[in-house]
């Protein structure tokens, strides 16, 4: 079965690639089951070696070197001391690299987010908080090694990629002392003007340019950051002008990632307060949003390509679908998948998560939006559940364009969709469903569709009841019970469709106490049957002049109905059907014992 909830395609996904990682594991730690193995050519990926274990291989420099290359960073650090420890001399260079290697990972293994291998684990994983090791290996070695401006920037990088407010102190503290004897690198910088306030920005960035330090994206992103701390917007908003606007001079192109951060900012300010006056904020900073991705757009468009510069470039289209969706701007959104899906874009989302999000957010867009009901169709069709997972919301937003204006194909295709994706155990969805199949006009549908229509009501039905059966204890958590008002609407449904056996089958279990006692209860001892789908069976009854059945949907109706309304049905069966004089004096009887 194709997966189609977000859920259920990272499920897929990852037992797919945890098979991989198991027969990887297996293959490390018993080589000899693939000893006669003589494939040609050689494929190192079918033929893993185990990693080095620090404590048991030679501790030479050439296996230090070996670890920093494969970014292995606890297994150096113990090879590192092990060699330390039995007097073994390590070289200026190699010392350098092992410093650069813990400054900038905080002597901590490579996070997920940086897997190269494993996509799922980088998409899924979650990374500890780390911050700053005070004492650790790094800040040895900082003192072993020369303080040159390249050793001291990296220092200070790392310092402040894992802040905390003694490690953000030394950082200054170091660029301080640095900056007064020499030239801090670009990197010094950049981390510095990102946890800077927007004044103290500005002299940074001035003293780069006294010290003829040349600015990258990076520099330039770091001053963006730096202006997003400003709380008033419409100073925010100059200070970010003035941002792009040197880098134009300078010939600086924002990369995406610059965009995105003045998206998210603004975007940001839409979402606070929830009084009147955060409203006229909120209102203010969405038409700013769309004011400023309006001009975004209008560049990238114009771009002979756009291409990676940061890990998080992804985001602005991400951010920019969040601010269309919000404004509610489907013109905006149009332009952006076109952006997206263009061949000179070469920035992607990650499929299971930033991409699925985007295209949902436009899908609703769309939906919202369009009225013609064959264009909702098609773009349902095209991007469910390839690129759109199923979900509530969705299927929610379709079902209301639906009862606006019925499409049965489009129907059949939304409750296949919402049964794939299991939503047929949640009770509003469920009765969404039943309502638009109730509305469906079916004498007005082709014998094809007849067909289709009751064997759909079949299966919901079959999968109602299989869900309130789930009584043992195993499975109860998996229970749902049948409602009054689901059996009467089942009930109608199945009569509709020429199945009034079942129908009225369905109907007893509510005249039964023993179906809603006990443990092994498969209906809800609370609510009552749907007066419009049993006035349906009702009416249907008298046409039939069918008594029992008539009488049925008398006694289900009785619950919630007074005396003098059940009376005239009582007189409406005596005029429809062929009672005898019994039948008659127990149905005026059970009328007359009902309260008022």
């Amino acid at each position: 079965m194709i997966p189609s909830t977000a859920a259920t395609k990272r499920n897929y996904y990852m037992a797919k690639e945890m098979g991989k990682r198991a027969a990887r594991q297996l293959a490390e730690e018993w080589p000899t089951l693939f000893a006669f193995d003589r494939d040609e050519p050689y494929l190192p990926a079918f033929r893993p070696q185990k990693p080095s274990d620090p404590l048991k291989v030679d501790p030479t420099e050439a296996n230090l070197l070996s670890m920093i290359e494969k970014r292995e960073v606890q297994d150096a650090v113990i090879l590192y001391e092990r060699m330390r420890g039995e007097n073994i001399e390590v070289s200026e260079k190699t010392q350098l690299e092992l410093f650069q290697l813990l400054t900038y990972y905080n002597g901590k293994n490579v996070p997920f987010s940086e897997w190269e291998e494993w996509h799922g684990m980088r998409t899924f994983g979650e990374n500890d908080p780390n911050t700053w090791t005070q004492g650790g290996l790094a800040d040895l070695l900082y003192e072993v090694l020369p303080h040159t401006p390249e050793t001291t920037s990296a220092m200070i990088a790392g310092l402040v990629k894992f802040a905390t407010p003694e490690s953000l102190a030394r950082a200054r503290e170091l660029f301080k002392e640095l900056s007064s004897s020499g030239t801090p690198c670009q990197e010094a910088y950049d981390v510095l003007i990102s946890v800077s306030h927007w004044k103290e920005a500005q002299s940074l960035m001035k003293e780069m340019a006294e010290k003829k330090v040349k600015p990258t994206i990076s520099t330039w992103n770091s001053l963006l950051d730096a202006s997003k701390k400003i709380n008033n917007l419409s100073e925010r908003l100059s200070a970010f002008e003035k941002v792009i606007g040197e880098m134009k001079v300078v010939g600086a192109v924002p990369s995406l990632h610059s965009y995105h951060k003045i998206l998210n900012s603004i975007s940001e300010t839409s979402r606070l307060g929830d009084d009147k006056h955060g409203e006229e904020k909120r209102d203010t900073a969405l038409t700013v949003a769309v004011s400023w991705l309006s001009e975004m757009l209008t560049d990238l468009e114009h771009r002979a390509s756009l291409d990676i510069l940061s890990v998080k470039d992804h985001l602005f289209f991400l951010d920019a679908m969040g601010v269309a969706h919000q404004a509610g701007n489907l013109e905006i959104a149009e332009r952006l998948v076109k952006l997206y899906e263009s061949a000179a874009n070469n920035v992607k989302m990650p499929a299971l998560t930033a991409e699925g999000i985007f295209y949902n957010r436009y899908l609703l867009l769309f939906i919202e939006r369009t009225v013609s009901m064959e264009e909702i169709e098609k773009k349902y069709k095209e991007l469910v559940p390839r690129l759109v997972g199923v979900s509530r919301q969705l299927t929610l937003a379709v079902s209301e364009k639906l009862k606006q204006s019925p499409r049965w194909p489009f129907l059949v295709r939304l409750i296949e969709d919402g049964i794939c994706a299991r939503q047929m155990v949640d009770v509003r969805i469920g009765q969404t469903f039943r309502d638009l199949l109730a509305n469906t006009h079916y004498q007005a549908l082709s014998i094809e569709h007849r067909e289709e229509y009751a064997n759909l009501i079949r299966r919901l039905v079959d999968i109602w009841v299989e869900f309130s059966r789930f009584t043992d204890e195993r499975q109860r958590r998996l229970q749902l019970k049948l409602s009054p008002s689901m059996i009467a609407e089942c009930a109608a449904l199945l009569n509709r469709i020429g199945d009034s056996q079942r129908a009225y089958e369905l109907l007893e279990m509510l005249l039964d106490p023993e179906n809603s006692e006990g443990e092994a209860a498969t209906v809800l001892n609370a609510g009552h049957a749907r007066n419009s789908a049993m006035f349906e069976l009702f009416e249907d009854a008298l046409r039939e002049r069918d008594p029992y059945k008539a009488a049925t949907c008398l006694e289900i109706m009785s619950v919630n109905m007074p005396r003098n309304k059940l009376e005239g049905l009582v007189q409406r069966i005596e005029d429809r059907c062929h009672l005898s004089a019994d039948q008659k004096r127990i149905l005026s009887g059970f009328a007359r014992l009902r309260p008022e």
